[in-house]
């Protein structure tokens, strides 16, 4: 029954037609009782009055309004007008998922969060008795803010009587659903249930990850044979670098035999959201598409013609039932063991019988070095802290560790048994024991120009002669280890500010430091340690580049490399990011793996007056940067919920989001442009990051600056005239002036200057500057002529534990600064400092929030009238795993 905008269907008014589809027709329409749009979907004209149309149209009608879940879509109302059924649903504002996927794959954490939130909708359907059996890209929405909604349950099977029309129109021996994205089950016209639907998901996993349907063939005939029969082109294949994990989950959905897939759904949406949550987003992806069997791959036994015709006609083929299904054995290979639980745990180091593990544990509040017995499975603190990085001694008896205080760091050794530490070295970031045991390995830092030079030295075992053997600049190296033979270190830099991390090898006798392996492309990487044979160096390498400070949930590879060969093999993909590993003798591994979770919440800025925290944005993703409007009533912040880093607008009367910038690259550090409407943010859309200005709504991206290899964190003067950034450009490092028509910028400040922020009068701009190894402090300058302000906040803190100490923004009024510094549990938390040129104000200091025990502010924002704080919270899981098999992954 073709409808025509203004007509009314019972008392709802159509006003526009939204598309239509084999079996029924669906119009946008008003709601006048609860005044709001909705959609009407009712029976194309040829179904009109078909007795099974009408009865799937009920049936998907019962089916969904049966369940409550975000990601299946809402029926709010059924009726009849003129004979004719109509369902009233949710108006979803969105696409379909196949028009999403006609401009090419989508980034692989966007697919498992679109998998995981559908596999969620499908475990709530399947709790309930329903099947959908028609899981199609056609059928899933994607709405503007990244969420997906699974439509169309007019297949859908539901329990009923036999006999019944439901048990008819569902019954064994029909073939009904989307050939392509039938199981072969389905296909062959049996039973099914919802290990069906998950065959579906995967296979729409599939295609959302390699752009291309794994079963589609030119005919409807050999589209059933390849369900039943083949394997489609491995992912490795058709998309290189999706993680091993998320093939292997595809795999398990695609499985023929349905015993091979998952026992109930809710456990495959578990792993999808945890995979979904562990990859980091990425930005783009080589597909190769492949249509041949994998080489030397067995084929189930190619089904003859005469059977997919059989199939075709809905006949039940018995034969099938027989079909020899040839199970695909795990590959060889690491294992990995999870260790420890408490969720703070990091840093280990084997002993070197490889029956105890020293580890850093903030567990009890404290960043301590404990000891866990493998054997026996008891963990034990060892020392009083706040320490980090404990190495054990050649002969087990001692224990080497950083100790972190507000005057900076040192070097101490304690015995394994427990006792008084002794201090060795002042002002080092790292060091190792040489395996003779005569020599430790340090690392520090000197920041006394405009970058930062790394020294390497070498002193006695009791810290006595130390000497500098080794010197990087515009580097901070970390985790010197020995080799076996003791003539070399192997030594790595992190990725900050658009320097790539690297591996480095030292040559002890002849002091000379060079590359390990070719420079990487901004990727983080652990620290590397020698293979017990020095053949060759184990590390993890991250597997984006995306800065540690913003994701360090990222996901990593465990990686090996012969030092000059100029090559690198992957042995494992590690579903989370790890900093620290270690080898025994017998060549296991141990590591930590650290996943993030960020959500925005509001609070009152007055201390005192004991108002609740709201929740901004809450769930399992990456929420951060948080930035009001000039007027209050709109929050920008970074978010991750869509698969890449994107820059999201929330009002805050009503709680509606939207996303602002929905490029494939990474942007974030929103910010607004003065009082013009427009905003600002930082994008790696060039190949690098810029700050780039666009509308409040989006529209009009523009780049901004021209630094060439990382410019960030973009603030404005209040006229929105003049925008100041942070240059990581090791060559031009420091805070940059440049119009807002991005004319010739400037550099006003020199040297390591980070997280800039214009004063709300225009005049000054504060900014992050590291002063010596341990220690922040907030700087000011003159946004005109850079001149520095005879004012400054020591924040302290330790730089390599605590990223994010020092993130400053000023006061509405310009008369104090707000901070992160340390709580008394040593978490991030907000302070406040009086801001009087050529005065100590440390005294006027204050707290101003500090989150729940577990949870540290990791970005904030102070609303324009000072009342309001926005703050990113932080909850950091951190646990230890033991990888065995590593020596077996040639």
């Amino acid at each position: 029954m073709p409808l025509s905008p203004g007509q009314l269907l019972g008392p709802y008014e159509i006003r526009a037609p939204l598309g239509a589809g084999g079996m029924g027709e669906v119009y946008r329409a008003f709601d006048p009782k609860l005044g709001r749009e909705v959609a009407v979907k009712v029976l194309s004209p040829d179904r009109a009055f078909d007795r099974e149309s009408i009865a799937r149209l009920s049936r998907e009608a019962r089916a969904a309004s049966a369940l409550s879940h975000p990601a299946i879509l809402t029926i709010h109302d059924v009726g009849e007008a003129d004979g004719h059924p109509y369902v009233v649903m949710e108006l979803v504002d969105g696409q379909p998922l196949d028009e999403a996927l006609a401009a090419g794959p989508l980034p692989v954490r966007r697919a498992l969060a679109l998998a995981a939130q559908l596999a969620d909708g499908l475990a709530s359907a399947h709790e309930a008795g329903i099947v959908h059996r028609d899981l199609k890209p056609g059928n899933v929405m994607v709405t503007r803010d990244g969420r997906a909604k699974l439509v169309d349950f007019g297949l859908a099977t539901v329990s009923a009587p036999e006999g019944s029309d439901e048990a008819r129109l569902t019954r064994s021996g029909h073939v009904v659903g989307t050939a392509a994205y039938m199981s072969p089950e389905q296909a062959r016209g049996k039973a099914v249930d919802a290990r069906s639907d998950q065959f579906a998901l995967g296979a729409l996993l599939y295609e959302m990850l390699t752009g291309r349907a794994a079963f589609a063939r030119p005919s409807l005939a050999e589209t059933l044979l390849a369900v039943v029969d083949e394997e489609p082109p491995p992912l490795s294949r058709s998309r290189p670098g999706v993680p091993e994990p998320v093939a292997w989950v595809v795999e398990r959905c695609l499985s023929k035999d349905p015993d091979d897939r998952y026992v109930a759904t809710r456990d495959l949406a578990r792993e999808l959201r945890a995979l979904s949550e562990r990859v980091e987003p990425d930005s783009a992806a080589t597909v190769v598409l492949g249509s041949r069997p994998r080489s030397g791959a067995q084929r189930r036994p190619r089904v003859p013609v005469a059977v997919a015709l059989a199939l075709l006609s809905g006949l039940a083929v018995g034969a099938l039932g027989t079909a020899v299904l040839l199970r695909r054995s795990p590959p060889a290979g690491p294992e990995l063991h999870r260790l420890t639980y408490s969720g703070a745990d990091a840093a280990p180091a084997f002993s070197p019988s490889g029956q105890l593990v020293a580890f850093v544990s903030t567990r009890d509040g404290t960043s301590r070095v404990w000891l866990k017995d493998l054997a026996a499975g008891t963990e034990a603190p060892l020392t009083e802290g706040p320490d980090d990085l404990p190495r054990f001694s050649p002969d087990g008896s001692q224990v080497l560790f950083v100790r972190n205080g507000l005057d900076g760091s040192s070097l101490h050794r304690v015995a394994t048994i427990g006792g008084e530490p002794h201090r060795l070295l002042e002002d080092v970031v790292a060091a190792d024991w040489s395996p003779d045991g005569h020599h430790l390995a340090f690392v520090r830092w000197r920041d006394d120009g405009p970058s930062r030079t790394s020294l390497v030295g070498l002193a006695d075992a009791g810290g006595e002669n130390e000497r500098v053997v080794a010197s990087l600049a515009g580097a901070s190296l970390l985790h010197p280890r020995w080799s076996p033979d003791g003539k070399r270190l192997a030594v790595v830099s992190s990725a900050l500010r658009g320097v790539s991390g690297a591996v480095y090898v030292l040559d002890v006798g002849a002091r000379t430091l060079v590359p390990a392996v070719p420079p990487g492309t901004g990727r983080h990487v652990s620290s590397a340690v020698f293979t017990p044979d020095g053949e060759a160096l184990l590390y993890a390498e991250s597997e984006s580049t995306t800065p540690f400070v913003v994701n360090p949930g990222r996901a990593s590879r465990l990686t090996r490399a012969r030092p000059g060969s100029g090559r690198a093999e992957t042995l494992l993909w590690l579903p989370a990011w790890t900093a620290v590993i270690d080898v025994a003798r017998d060549g296991r591994l141990v590591l930590e793996e650290l996943l993030a979770r960020r959500t925005i919440r509001e609070a009152d800025a007055d201390p005192g007056a004991g108002t609740p925290l709201r929740w901004l944005t809450r769930g399992n993703g990456s929420d951060r940067q948080p930035v009001y409007s000039p007027d209050g009533g709109t929050l920008l912040f970074a978010t991750a919920r869509s698969g890449d880093w994107e820059v999201f607008g929330l009002t805050l009367g009503t709680g509606a989001t939207r996303n602002l910038t929905g490029h494939r690259a990474d942007d974030w550090d929103p910010a607004f442009l003065g009082t013009t409407g427009r905003v600002l943010f930082s994008s790696s859309r060039t190949g690098h990051f810029e700050v780039w200005t666009a509308e409040l709504d989006g529209s009009g991206p523009r780049l901004l600056t021209q630094d060439g290899t990382d410019a960030q964190n973009g603030t404005s003067t209040p006229d929105g005239k003049t925008v100041v950034y942070a240059s990581g450009d090791p060559g031009r490092e420091g805070l940059w002036r440049v119009p807002a028509d991005g004319s010739e910028a400037v550099r006003i400040v020199a040297g390591r200057a980070l997280l800039p922020e214009v004063s709300p009068d225009g005049r000054h701009v504060l900014y992050l500057a590291w002063t010596r190894a341990a220690a922040a402090t907030i700087r000011v300058a003159e946004v005109e002529g850079g001149r520095a302000v005879p004012f400054e906040v020591d924040v302290g803190g330790e730089r390599v534990a605590s990223p994010g100490v020092g993130r400053a923004r000023w006061w509405p009024d310009g008369r104090s600064i707000a901070f992160l510094a340390l709580n008394e549990r040593r978490e991030k938390a907000v302070f406040r400092q009086d801001f009087e040129p050529g005065r100590d104000t440390s005294a006027t200091r204050r707290l101003v929030l500090s989150l729940e025990p577990g949870s540290e502010v990791e970005t904030f924002a102070v609303s324009p009238d000072g009342r309001r704080l926005a703050v990113a919270g932080v909850e950091t899981i951190s646990g230890l795993a033991l990888v065995a098999g590593v020596g077996a992954a040639r």
